[in-house]
């Protein structure tokens, strides 16, 4: 299907062409405007508040951005309810994990599919790990069909929470070492987890010297730039330290993603621990403690957009 979706994009657009089409597309659609240079028209499609899904573009929608966009070459239809998994997510886990000297009790939000908490059970020092997920099916299909990923889910330390992330948030109070927050876009029904009071109820559960990790998206396109804009903003203004990383992952816009470091004491490079990290001997395909260092260090374009919201 990715070699089929790109192949359509490919032949309908040339550089600099609109292109109308869903903000839930998979990545694979992302991928080929990143080929093509093509300039995507999103539409927002609206949510099913009883699946938690979003739905396809109504046809109101679609002529309204046809008239407002009148250079648009073509529009992109897909399957509402197609959903894919397709990252490989472990710096979100070992970024903190390397700064922070005792973290035991860590909260994640989102992440379903069981990767961040696999990446949580190699350590030791962790002592329970709350995964709040919103759709129960989610992890369900991702024990039967990503095995792999959700192998660690009935780990003794894993207590599952099937429930909005927003309303398990505000219960909780000086509670937590870390928090992962694995959300999806800021659009439908992630939009909660991406507001100035989620982010402060993060804060609120955070014990003294805790530390949240997020997902800032990419900043290559104008909508995911504002919304990573708005975002660090807002944890910008919660926490006394917060800071943008960067990694590389293939399979999401751009091949080029952000995430958010906010802590109430620890500086994500003053503070790394190097040698205590490397003394846990884990094996790990992408991150190091000296790529950690380099992740901080961002393009100038991303330090200007981030420095205008600070």
């Amino acid at each position: 299907t990715t070699s089929s979706v790109q192949s359509m994009i490919l032949t309908a657009c040339k550089r600099g062409d609109e292109l109308i089409l869903p903000r839930n597309v998979h990545r694979s659609v992302i991928n080929a405007l990143v080929l093509c240079g093509a300039v995507p028209v999103y539409i927002n499609p609206e949510v099913d508040t009883r699946l938690g899904i979003s739905l396809g573009m109504k046809r109101e929608q679609v002529a309204k951005a046809i008239a407002e966009h009148p250079r648009a070459v073509a529009v992109l239809v897909n399957n509402p309810t197609y959903y894919g998994i397709c990252s490989d997510l472990r710096e979100i886990v070992h970024v903190p994990m390397a700064v922070h000297p005792d973290i035991t009790k860590v909260l994640v939000i989102g992440a379903g599919d069981g990767g961040v908490v696999r990446e949580l059970t190699r350590y030791e020092q962790i002592r329970r790990i709350d995964l709040v997920e919103m759709d129960e099916l989610v992890v369900e299909a991702c024990r039967q069909y990503l095995p792999d990923n959700a192998c660690r889910l009935d780990d003794e330390r894993v207590h599952i929470y099937f429930e909005n992330g927003l309303k398990f948030i505000r219960r909780c109070e000086e509670e937590y070492d870390l928090i992962i927050v694995d959300s999806n876009d800021p659009f439908g029904p992630s939009e909660g987890l991406f507001t100035r009071e989620f982010y402060g109820n993060c804060y609120k559960a955070l014990k003294k010297d805790g530390i949240m990790v997020n997902q800032q998206g990419s900043p290559f396109y104008a909508e995911d730039a504002h919304a990573m804009q708005r975002s660090h903003k807002r944890i910008a203004s919660t926490f006394p330290i917060s800071r943008v990383y960067q990694a590389h992952i293939p399979t999401y816009a751009a091949g080029y993603w952000l995430f958010g470091f906010a802590s109430k004491k620890f500086h994500p490079i003053d503070d790394l621990d190097s040698a205590a990290w490397n003394a846990h001997h884990l094996r790990t395909r992408y991150y190091t403690t000296r790529l950690h260092i380099g992740a901080f260090y961002l393009p100038a374009f991303l330090e200007r957009m981030l420095e205008e919201v600070e």
